[in-house]
């Protein structure tokens, strides 16, 4: 396999893992549950709503409910705090590649606490305002990365890589199952 075919096997693989399938499948189907229940049955927007087609009023009112909002709770802060993390590291690795900024642990824990201090505004002041903004400055910069690297970037490979990468998705699937079949005794 050469150099253009690992990459195109490697953007299925990302396409599978992190692309529009996998989230809007996710996404749709938890969002049509969480909707149904909630203006239809009247139930809460919690996490242990999304078990009461299974476990019905139990969940709704037993220990059990709250344990699953518990575990939900600590399964968000988990996947937020290490991405963050990370983030922190790549920041400082980045901004010493491109400004000569030493990547100590000094500055990798000043970027966290700046990380924080906007994280912890926008919370406070509310989703109409901090959220919001956030989100609209983060499709803007995205939209100008994506231009930017279309613009000055390897064109011509990623509008090639981006359907070939899609297309790899079946085999991709197919191998995945064929693997996973193995372990079943298939």
């Amino acid at each position: 396999m050469g150099n253009l075919d690992a990459a195109y096997n490697a953007l299925a693989q990302s396409f599978m893992h992190w692309g529009f399938l996998g989230w809007a499948v996710l996404g749709s189907l938890t969002g049509v549950v969480f909707m149904h229940l909630h203006y239809e049955k009247g139930l809460p927007l919690k996490p242990r709503t999304l078990l009461y087609p299974l476990f019905g009023d139990r969940v709704m009112r037993g220990p059990a409910g709250a344990l699953v909002d518990a575990c939900c709770v600590l399964a968000v802060i988990a996947g937020t705090v290490g991405p963050v993390g990370f983030l922190g590291i790549q920041l400082s690795f980045g901004l010493n590649a491109l400004f000569g900024i030493p990547d100590t642990y000094t500055t990798q824990l000043v970027l966290l606490a700046m990380l924080t201090a906007v994280y912890t505004l926008s919370a406070v002041s509310g989703v109409m305002r901090g959220i919001q903004f956030l989100s609209s400055a983060n499709v803007l910069i995205g939209g100008a990365m994506l231009l930017f690297i279309l613009i000055m970037g390897p064109t011509e490979f990623l509008l090639k890589a981006f359907p070939l990468g899609h297309g790899g998705l079946p085999e991709t699937h197919r191998r995945r199952w064929r693997s996973f079949a193995r372990t079943l005794g298939g």
